[in-house]
């Protein structure tokens, strides 16, 4: 039996034909474990081309490559810059404007000779249809039901690539800058003179001398008389009283023991001033991106008696750049948290200047993850959630969202029982059907949760544009209807 499955965004379509060799009776939706053919159509281009499993894992491979070079800034040298008219090959360089070219050399037609033999493709890609292109291609690698025994294989770049990415002369300069300082400070230090040590004058004993009043009291010689021999007289000289000072320096100091404050990687983040995060918008993006990572990279779950609470900084891309502990507890339990796994460490992220955001991140069993901004926290102000998307306003896009979104309740839908009287409820989603939130839109609803709770994704509203930035993903709204006869109902 031959099946067919089609991941599809508005500016890249790709099918694949295949058939199953574990078919098994009665399975709703089988596995495609033998690929014949992939069709890749660009809409907005109006072209595509055909090809077999090995250039399709080709394809999908340097596309991936590329997006992560575009991401991370460092190129790996070692993906294709051209391509060889005579052989089946694909490549993607970066174009003026801030756009990309696909290079594509499709191998002959899988299913016959066709028109002709395969001519090479070249398409000037925009960074939203590069994005499209390389969602297409992870919703293919994401579906468990077809080409199972393909996986995603990410490779970091290696140390030697990326010391070859900065040039020669802008890494010396460093080396040469410090040289010469040090030669310049060594020849003004040499040129100094040599200061005279002397000794304090405080540190000399004083040398006792006979007082006025000793020389006095000693009688004088007359000229008529002999001298008589005089007794002795001893010279008394009293000392002088200790000062307090003097007994107090005697003491030595005691020393006392400061427990050290609690730390976390990346601490010295939120301990060294930084421009803050102002925009509202911002902010609020920054808010469910940090929940959606937490999230879903929080496994450790179980047996959590008291809630963890941590003061987690966030750069304008979104990534974790320190964390700090608020109590003893959250110190000890760090490892229960993704926090030291997601923790990214900048070179030096502190002369860039960027502005970061300070949230409190809460870890308990009962609520999950809450993320709260700290101004939130140290205001009692909650406005930065009442912070409404932008919304979807293409009608192709929204078409899709409501088709995905149909379908994902449905599917969820199924084994549920029915309500007793309608329920509505208002359900925004982003571009690619996913549900964000849902409001009550009748009596009735307001007084029953959403039926599929788990499908409600609020991190699913914020996404990364084309400048790396986190921002609020355009939402479409959508009115939701459950029906007491079990149908569901989605309308725009």
């Amino acid at each position: 039996m031959t099946i067919q499955r089609q991941y599809s965004l508005p500016n890249c379509v790709l099918t694949l034909e295949g058939m199953d060799s574990l078919a098994e009776v009665g399975e709703a939706r089988p596995t495609l474990s033998v690929l014949l053919t992939v069709n890749c159509q660009f809409p907005a281009h109006g072209q595509g081309f055909l090809c077999d499993r090995s250039f399709f894992e080709r394809f999908a491979q340097v596309v991936s490559q590329y997006a992560q070079g575009c991401f991370s800034g460092i190129q790996s040298p070692q993906l294709p810059t051209a391509i060889d008219p005579s052989q089946p090959n694909v490549a993607v360089v970066s174009a003026d404007g801030g756009k990309h070219r696909l290079l594509v050399m499709p191998p002959p037609n899988p299913e016959g000779p066709g028109d002709g033999p395969p001519q090479p493709i070249e398409l000037l890609l925009t960074p939203l249809q590069l994005f499209d292109l390389v969602e297409t291609i992870d919703q293919f690698y994401g579906d468990p039901k077809t080409l199972p025994d393909i996986q995603q294989v990410f490779s970091p770049v290696s140390r030697h690539d990326l010391v070859q990415a900065e040039p020669l002369v802008q890494r010396a300069a460093p080396v040469a800058l410090g040289a010469s300082g040090l030669a310049v400070a060594a020849g003004l230090l040499f040129m100094l003179p040599v200061p005279k040590v002397q000794q304090p004058k405080d540190l000399l004993r004083p040398t006792p001398t006979p007082t006025p009043q000793n020389q006095s009291a000693l009688p004088s010689p007359s000229p008529a008389t002999a001298p008589s021999p005089a007794k002795p007289q001893t010279q008394t000289r009293s000392l002088p009283a200790a000062s307090p000072t003097s007994t107090s320096a005697a003491i030595p100091p005691s020393s006392v023991s400061v427990p050290s404050p609690l730390a976390g990687e990346g601490a010295d983040t939120l301990l060294t001033p930084a421009k803050p995060v102002t925009d509202p918008k911002q902010l609020a993006a920054l808010e469910r991106y940090l929940l959606g990572q937490l999230d879903q990279a929080w496994t450790d779950r179980q047996n959590l008696a008291l809630t963890l609470n941590y003061r987690v900084s966030v750069g304008e891309d979104g990534s974790i750049v320190g964390y700090l502990p608020e109590n003893a507890m959250a110190q000890e339990a760090i490892a229960r948290t993704p926090l030291p796994k997601l923790l990214f460490k900048p070179l030096d992220r502190a002369n860039t200047g960027e502005p970061l955001a300070t949230f409190q991140v809460s870890f308990s069993a009962a609520q999950g993850v809450q993320v709260i901004p700290m101004e939130s926290v140290n205001a009692s102000n909650a406005a930065v959630n009442r912070i409404q998307n932008p919304s979807l306003s293409d009608a192709i896009a929204r078409e899709t969202a409501r088709a995905q979104l149909e379908k994902s309740l449905r599917t969820a839908w199924q084994g549920k029982s029915a309500p007793s009287m309608p329920l509505m409820y208002d359900v925004r989603t982003n571009a690619v059907g996913i549900a964000v939130d849902a409001d009550p839109a009748n009596r009735n609803a307001a007084q029953k949760p959403f039926p599929l709770g788990p499908l409600l994704n609020p991190a699913a509203s914020a996404i990364k544009g084309d400048n790396g930035k986190v921002q609020l993903a355009p939402l479409a709204q959508f009115r939701v209807v459950f029906w007491p006869d079990g149908s569901i109902d989605v309308r725009s």
